[in-house]
């Protein structure tokens, strides 16, 4: 996937409506609100280190990005870093509502089935009793039962059989099978009601915030720990954040950019293009920046390319040319769709950390620093 950042500075309002107008007349797919949050650092150059090497590039800018559409309950919130526009790192923040709801979930309704459990018990037992009032004896030892099951000294035979061959290996009473399964079922049991009170005593702890990043009052992310922890390393420049945000998936015709789609008669050859599209209006310090808007080309043959390049043994400057390729083709797509339905004017970056392998959401956060350069 191969996405650009178009930065309209100083949008009109006029400007935005015609730009969602005319995308709606495509009948898009519409996409959930997001928004995002990009923080900008500042390297303290007093915190160097004296012993660094001459070869070693100093550090200068750091930034981080917030997507809520990457936010999901498994992987939590997750932020993009950049350090020298060379370096990335994506780091998230677990679900602590999820994470606290699956474990007062389980603990719960285990704690519930025993409780139930004893008191079907105790039910069970007073049935037993009552049935057994009625019961009618024979001699000293024969006890008649309803079903007729159960032999002259009280003891009812059963039969094990081989489930392999299917012969009979021999005979238990059932008092004996009786004895097994409740050892089984106790031991099974006793486990089951240890890990529930284990869990149980977990959630306490979680609820009182002991746990970094897994208590409702906190939420410490790689942001956090910069501004409190390592100010004497880096410095908050400036936050932007976007408001507002919209998304839509299209399916447009274009033309090929490139001349190998040429057909013979001259004409550039057209073809079915997916597009997600992503828009925000971009505040600093409460102030209207500008109008981003987010592009991505949704090429399947670049989702094989990357597939066949894992299974096959390809050189690796095939690989790279196959990507250059396809990457190449996928920007003419973006800059096409751009002018065919005449996007506003404004600062395309499709810039990406290494030329060689595509990264999505590294890639993505590089576009995102380069586009929101005030």
């Amino acid at each position: 996937m191969v996405t650009a950042v178009l930065f309209v500075n100083q949008a009109t309002p006029t400007t935005i409506t015609q730009f969602h107008d005319m995308i709606m007349n495509q009948l898009p797919e519409t996409l959930p609100p997001w928004e995002f949050e990009l923080g900008i650092f500042l390297n303290n150059k007093y915190s160097k280190p004296l012993n660094l090497d001459s070869k070693q590039i100093p550090n200068r800018y750091l930034y981080t990005l917030q997507l809520s559409y990457l936010n999901d309950e498994e992987r939590g919130n997750r932020m993009i870093s950049i350090i020298n526009n060379n370096k990335s790192v994506v780091t998230s923040v677990p679900n602590s509502t999820h994470i606290i709801n699956r474990l007062e979930s389980f603990t719960t309704k285990g704690l519930n089935y025993y409780r139930e459990k004893d008191e079907s018990v105790n039910d069970k037992a007073e049935s037993i009793e009552k049935d057994f009032v009625g019961t009618k004896l024979k001699g000293e030892h024969e006890v008649i039962d309803p079903e007729g099951d159960i032999t002259m000294n009280g003891e009812k035979e059963t039969e094990i059989v081989d489930l392999q061959n299917g012969s009979k290996t021999g005979s238990k009473t059932g008092s004996d099978l009786e004895i097994e399964d409740d050892l089984i079922m106790n031991r099974f049991e006793e486990n089951s009601l240890d890990e529930m009170r284990r869990r149980k005593k977990l959630l306490k702890h979680i609820q009182n915030g002991c746990c970094n990043n897994l208590s409702v009052q906190t939420n410490e992310n790689l942001e956090f720990m910069l501004v409190s922890k390592l100010q004497s390393l880096w410095t908050l420049k400036q936050t932007v954040r976007g408001q507002g945000g919209v998304g839509y998936i299209i399916n447009v015709e274009l033309e090929e950019g490139n001349s190998v789609g040429a057909s013979q008669d001259g004409k550039k050859a057209r073809a079915q293009e997916k597009f997600r599209l992503r828009t925000s209006n971009c505040l600093l310090h409460g102030t209207f920046k500008g109008f981003l808007i987010e592009i991505e080309h949704l090429d399947q043959d670049m989702e094989r390319i990357e597939i066949d390049n894992e299974l096959k043994n390809i050189s690796e400057t095939e690989r790279k040319n196959r990507l250059i390729l396809r990457f190449s083709r996928s920007i003419s797509m973006i800059k096409s769709l751009i002018e065919t339905y005449k996007f506003p004017n404004g600062n395309l970056c499709f810039n990406v950390l290494s030329e060689s392998k595509l990264d999505y959401l590294s890639d993505l956060c590089q576009q995102y620093c380069d586009a929101l350069q005030f």
